[in-house]
């Protein structure tokens, strides 16, 4: 990633200013992450508003990855310039061919001189179709790319190397503005988040039981969650992606009722995986009958039991007994560690 002192050396007083004024840019950044350290979603709007005033871009724009009804996604989490609030709404998948996507995926950075010429360029990804020019660089996140930023103009050949060395760079800050939220925000997990059907709560009430032990073995403060704890009457949707944000480990007891769940297929799963996949928790999954888990990705996670002997096709109550058992002591050590 590229940083302020690769910007070319000034030959004039015109252009030392510029770079003057760029340097501000990054103080601005900067000390917007030593203000608000645990909100990067001010950070972010900062950026935004930094680059779109500095380079007078048509917009500037950050992604970042999310996933939505089980499709990886980037989602605009930031954005300053025409159309905004439209451009709020778009979001990015595999499925359609796009600039901001294969910067996403390949980590590279890239400055497009005639948009509509790239191979890559897909016209929806821009409202007024005006628009010519291109810069667009990776976030990163730990040694994981996770959003890009971009920005463009209608101008052809309207970015200079210079340019794109400061999207570069601010991109460098979003992703430390993420990591120390990301961090903060894991330091304050302390929820084992138990996922399951309203069909199988007999098998949710036997291996709770288990469950509970956790909180008294764990060395640090942990508390079992599910649904039950919801009250009568308030928005359960809430509620539910509130506890996930506060959640260490998350346990699913996988049956083919749970995932012929709409909420859980389109919402509660997709949610847990993302956050998995990012680090910010653990999942681990219990086979509790057989399923078609494979179809739901499930397979790339920890099972803590064997898929192939679900404990539903275990007769002797003690051999499923022993099989809980070894279950506790799998997350026991996941807890802990």
């Amino acid at each position: 990633m590229s940083n302020i002192s690769e910007l070319s050396q000034p030959s004039s007083t015109s252009e030392l200013q510029v770079l003057k004024r760029r340097l501000q840019i990054i103080e601005a950044v900067v000390e917007a992450i030593s203000k608000q350290p645990t909100n990067a979603n001010h950070v972010l709007e900062t950026i935004v508003e930094q680059i779109a005033g500095e380079l007078r871009c048509t917009h500037c724009a950050i992604f970042l990855e999310g996933e939505d009804s089980g499709e990886r996604i980037l989602r605009v989490v930031a954005v300053r310039g025409q159309h905004a609030d439209e451009i709020r709404k778009r979001k990015y998948s595999a499925r359609r061919t796009s600039i901001a996507w294969s910067v996403y995926l390949s980590g590279e950075s890239r400055k497009l001189n005639d948009v509509q010429k790239a191979e890559d360029f897909a016209p929806p990804e821009h409202v007024t179709g005006e628009e010519r020019s291109m810069l667009a660089a990776p976030v990163k996140l730990d040694e994981r790319y996770i959003g890009v930023i971009t920005a463009d103009k209608a101008e052809l050949n309207a970015f200079t190397s210079d340019d794109l060395h400061l999207l570069e760079t601010v991109a460098s800050q979003a992703g430390i503005a993420l990591t120390i939220q990301r961090a903060t925000e894991k330091s304050k997990r302390r929820l084992i988040f138990v996922s399951y059907s309203h069909q199988n709560v007999d098998w949710f009430q036997k291996i709770v039981m288990y469950l509970k032990q956790l909180e008294k073995a764990s060395d640090r403060e942990l508390e079992i969650w599910a649904d039950t704890l919801i009250d009568t009457g308030v928005k359960w949707h809430t509620v539910i992606q509130q506890a996930i944000e506060t959640t260490k480990i998350a346990v699913l007891l996988v049956t083919q009722d749970y995932l012929s769940s709409e909420y859980v297929a389109t919402q509660e799963l997709p949610a847990l995986k993302v956050a998995a996949d990012n680090g910010d928790l653990k999942l681990f999954w219990i086979a509790v009958s057989s399923s078609t888990y494979k179809e739901f990705g499930l397979d790339k996670y920890q099972c803590a039991n064997d898929p192939h002997q679900p404990l539903d096709m275990i007769e002797s109550e003690g051999k499923r007994n022993n099989a809980l058992m070894k279950i506790y002591t799998k997350l026991r050590t996941a807890v802990n560690y």
